[in-house]
């Protein structure tokens, strides 16, 4: 079945799921028929895009490419009515679930992976390099920088490189395959071999045991500076499938820097959870706080008027000269910083680029310092308002590029994050009317509006058998139809169906099961497989489950490199041998079926 026809069956469902209008529906199928994807990837998103921007300003302009009366779309007109007055007025007491509404019709599949244009991947290199240039002429210190430079110090004024805990990221590197990172030379600057060397070579045992490994060194060889050489390994830039918008672009970073970073990371992220000033504040693994005051700050009732503001680029545009500026008090961070950042960029046509940023995405320094920054400026806008240092920590809040601070600081946050050279995205930061939106979640007059989005979209993939591709296209809809079951259970049944249609009747289960499955709550899962057993085995006990599992690859490391990628923290004290491992790739799975007692499982 083809992307168009699959899709335009999901929107009927989904239709269905709203109670849209017979005329929605028809107008919805008839434009999807003429103009294809496009239509739902960029023409309903524009919709959305007005949409927000009404309630955000008050008043409402109906995009060019859609039918109006008088100032509303016809498109959904009746919804509209329940927001905006007829000539595009925002209403005193506008609705939440017709606001959810619109935006679930308009944004459903706007971040589902579907074919994209190469020439989108031509745009983003090219954004990247525009960029690159406008930080190489920036002039970044200011007032601005050196009162941040003194929070920073409040914060980092201890920081020493002690007690490092490397660790492995899970993707691949610019030197080494996503597996056998160790098989390869280590390749590090004089610099980090002295402040990070020992997190590879420096001890004893490893010494001894990459000696005892190597043939290339003779066995009574104990100089550790031998088993390294060092040549600068650039960032490597590639571009990876995000949605339909276009690739994500992230740079792989040399093996050894990263290894060393994470370590870095995990000494930062310390830090900020348990400072005073910032634990709580700045955030790396619970968006909960962020969400709870999105949803504060769309309410009439809230007395602090929070504000969720969005960085564009945010990655991109953290400047060394920035970093600098703002970490001059804090030498022993701001070293490891400049030791552990890109020098250069490999872009996809081999060309180099030399690097004027602090971290791309895909450095594990990338987001610390990232949010960290934020932060910092965000209160120096507040505390040239008069507020107090402390004051203003206890009112702004960051995870990841996602900041919420009190409104009425917004005008000058804005202005101080620019002058800073970075770049807010007006068009996900809202703060006059009353939505709101941070890490993942929409709120409008203190109702969630978080749209369900179809995020995977499954396309075959020539490189699996045709068995593979059946299952994975299953798998795909069974996991979206999962997660919409609750608010649109007439789309997930579509998705259900159509999984069924690949690998036949599917078995019930919960949300723990690990096999494919239909969700239904746990008392019933009994009685409706046995009602499968029934209709489809004919009474037989046994009944295939697909079961997802990762493809194994061996590795020919061992050792002390083995032991530290699987047991990231470990002592050089605790050097134990290990044999030869097997590993996982990130993403790379196979769907197994095997034929098991359906009964058996269901108790």
């Amino acid at each position: 079945m083809c992307a168009k026809k699959t899709l335009a069956g999901a929107y009927t469902a989904l239709a269905k799921d709203l109670s849209l209008p017979k005329t929605d529906i028809t107008y919805l199928t008839h434009r999807l028929e003429n103009e294809g994807l496009k239509f739902l990837t960029s023409v309903l998103p524009a919709l959305e895009k007005a949409l927000l921007l009404g309630v955000e300003q008050g008043r409402f302009v109906c995009p060019t490419n859609f039918g109006w009366r008088r100032s509303l779309p016809r498109f959904l007109g009746s919804f509209f009515l329940r927001i905006f007055e007829p000539n595009g007025q925002l209403l005193a007491e506008p609705c939440a679930h017709s606001f959810w509404v619109i935006r679930q019709v308009c944004s459903y599949a706007y971040k589902s992976d579907l074919p994209m244009s190469s020439e989108l991947n031509s745009r983003v290199i090219a954004s990247f390099v525009n960029v690159e240039n406008e930080l190489a002429s920036q002039n970044i210190r200011s007032p601005i920088t050196d009162l941040a430079s003194d929070i920073m110090y409040r914060l980092f004024d201890t920081f020493v490189l002690q007690d490092l805990h490397p660790r492995h990221g899970p993707g691949t590197t610019a030197n080494s395959s996503t597996v056998d990172k160790f098989e390869h030379e280590l390749s590090m600057s004089p610099d980090m071999a002295s402040d990070f060397g020992h997190l590879f070579h420096f001890s004893v045992n490893e010494v001894f045991d990459s000696i005892v490994r190597d043939p290339r060194f003779p066995k009574s060889t104990l100089n550790h500076t031998d088993l390294f050489h060092y040549e600068e390994t650039p960032s490597e830039v590639i571009l990876v499938p995000k949605d339909a918008r276009g690739p994500r672009l992230i740079c792989r970073e040399p093996f050894e820097k990263m290894y060393a970073q994470q370590a870095v990371r995990s000494k930062i992220e310390s830090v900020l959870e348990n400072h005073p000033l910032t634990s709580g504040h700045i955030n790396f693994s619970d968006s909960e706080v962020n969400r709870r005051l999105a949803a504060e700050g769309s309410s009439p009732s809230c007395e602090d008027g929070w504000a969720t503001l969005d960085m564009k680029d945010a990655s991109d545009r953290i400047s060394w000269e920035l970093v600098i500026s703002l970490f001059q008090h804090c030498p022993a961070l701001l070293r490891a910083l400049s030791v552990l950042r890109p020098r250069s960029f490999k872009l996809p046509d081999g060309t180099l680029l030399e690097s004027s940023k602090h971290a791309p995405m895909g450095s594990a320094l990338c987001f610390p310092i990232l949010a960290t920054s934020i932060w910092a400026i965000s209160i120096c806008a507040q505390v040239y308002h008069g507020v107090e240092l402390h004051d203003a920590a206890a009112r702004t809040f960051v995870y990841g590029d996602d900041l919420i601070i009190p409104k009425a600081y917004v005008p000058t946050t804005i202005a101080f994050l620019e002058r800073c050279g970075l770049m807010v995205n007006k068009e996900k930061s809202f703060y006059r009317g009353f939505f709101r939106e941070s890490c993942g979640a929409d709120f409008f007059y203190g109702t969630d509006v978080t749209p369900l989005r179809l995020r995977k979209f499954y396309i075959l993939n020539l490189l699996f058998d045709k068995g593979q591709c059946r299952r994975r296209a299953a798998y795909a809809y069974v996991n979206h139809a999962q997660s919409i079951r609750h608010k649109l259970p007439i789309t997930s049944e579509y998705w259900y169906a159509l999984a069924e249609k690949e690998i036949g009747p599917l078995p019930y289960g919960d949300e723990t099961s690990s096999y494919l499955c239909r969700v239904v709550p746990p008392k019933d899962i009994a009685v409706y497989n046995l009602e499968l057993l029934e209709r489809v085995a004919k009474g037989q006990n046994r009944y295939p489950l697909y079961f997802v599992s990762p493809n194994k690859t061996k590795t020919k490391t061992s050792g002390w490199g083995h032991l530290t990628r699987v047991w990231p923290g470990i002592g050089v004290e605790d050097h134990i041998p290990i044999p030869y491992g097997v590993f996982s790739k990130p993403n790379d799975f196979k769907i197994a079926r095997l034929t098991t007692d359906l009964r058996q499982k269901s108790r």
